[in-house]
């Protein structure tokens, strides 16, 4: 049996600025004004998997 989940974007909270600048140079970008949230929409993290 298949199954499928309808989602958009990673997202995450990094625990500080080193982290948040690890996701930076992977492609996430800030969520809004949230300190520290950052999402990665999934098209691009499967894009990246090619």
């Amino acid at each position: 049996m298949d199954s499928e989940v309808a989602g958009f974007a990673l997202v995450v909270d990094a625990k500080d600025d080193l982290a948040e600048e690890f996701y930076r140079h992977h492609g996430f970008q800030m969520l809004g004004q949230a300190a520290r949230t950052l999402f990665l929409p999934l098209a691009t993290a499967l894009a990246a998997k090619r």
